[in-house]
């Protein structure tokens, strides 16, 4: 991948941000984006909790990861994650935070982009963990998004959707919450059981990636045994083993 200097691309997202259209994407799973971001069903909440290590990993695993550092005890904080929520919006796209201990959380992941030799895209050396910030990462580059605010809603969203045009692409893969709002296809998973979660990433991430179904991944851990009786009802076969199933026809459709 050909190196590029963040701010040779200041002018170019200058100037994009002076219309007052969004973007739209108009193509899923494409492969000649950097990013292939994950997504949210819009019952889901806007943002998940996470440590460095999930990030890491799901990164390595070539998913784009959306995240972003946030403190409770940051003023600017509570106005960008209202621009962030209000710039996401329309893209359902899956959203991970990082909260308090922002420092030691970005050293993790900036000895994992040191180690594995990959590109940044940054105004500061190294990521510092500074609240507010948002970044995307995989197994190739690490993009700043937006470094702090402005405390200009309208200037800050134009920089975050200036970024996610130019270097993102969306999945037709959700990361569901709600099991009322499953896709066509569904892998559930238990996170506790490494293995299902590598069979997800190994086998039927780059099985979806060809595909024109849309597909949810749902963590079923922590789930009770009535919520798991009543999905396996309604899919008609059982809900665990790390398996996809056809929501539509309720047979077991296997990658």
């Amino acid at each position: 991948m050909k190196k590029l200097n963040l701010f040779s691309l200041l002018p170019l997202l200058c100037l994009s941000s002076c219309g007052k259209e969004a973007f739209s994407y108009s193509k899923v799973n494409d492969l000649t984006k950097d990013y292939l971001l994950f997504r949210n069903d819009r019952t889901a909440y806007w943002g998940k909790e996470v440590k460095a290590n999930d990030i890491i990993y799901r990164a390595s695993k070539g998913e784009g990861v959306l995240f972003v550092f946030l403190s409770d005890t940051c003023s600017a904080c509570n106005i960008a994650k209202t621009t962030y929520k209000e710039a996401l919006r329309p893209y359902d796209l899956d959203v991970s935070i990082i909260l308090n201990n922002t420092n030691s959380e970005a050293d993790a992941i900036n000895s994992y982009v040191a180690r594995k030799g990959i590109e940044k895209r940054l105004t500061n050396p190294v990521m510092s963990g500074a609240t507010p910030s948002m970044y995307l990462l995989n197994d190739k580059v690490l993009t700043e998004v937006i470094y702090g605010t402005e405390e200009n809603q309208e200037k800050d969203s134009k920089k975050i959707r200036n970024t996610l045009k130019a270097y993102t692409s969306i999945t037709t893969i959700y990361r569901a919450k709600e099991y009322e709002s499953l896709k066509d296809l569904t892998y559930f998973f238990d996170s506790s059981v490494s293995s299902e979660i590598d069979f997800f990433y190994d086998v039927v991430f780059p099985k979806a990636l060809t595909s024109t179904r849309e597909i949810s991944y749902v963590d079923i851990k922590g789930y009770s045994m009535d919520d798991i009786d009543f999905i396996s009802g309604q899919i008609g076969e059982s809900a665990q083993d790390g398996l996809i199933y056809n929501k539509k026809t309720k047979l077991g459709d296997h990658y």
